[in-house]
């Protein structure tokens, strides 16, 4: 399934800058959708691939499970 940079920031937690450094280090591959809006680029990465790099953090609240 394929996420938006915004979108697997969100989910684990972390920065869309962080998503954008793995995926400018090579880490994370990504596909870009060219759209009718000038500037406007959607990144799109698999989420296997986003979860296996970052995996979700826990709720604030809940117990990490292991």
């Amino acid at each position: 399934m394929k996420y938006t940079i915004g979108q697997a920031a969100r989910m684990t937690g972390r920065s869309k800058a962080t998503i954008w450094r793995a995926v400018k280090a090579g880490k994370l591959t990504c596909t870009q959708t060219m759209t009718r809006n000038a500037g406007v680029t959607p990144t799109w990465v698999e989420w296997d691939e986003v979860r296996r790099l970052f995996p979700p953090r826990p709720k604030q609240g809940e117990a990490a499970t292991e």
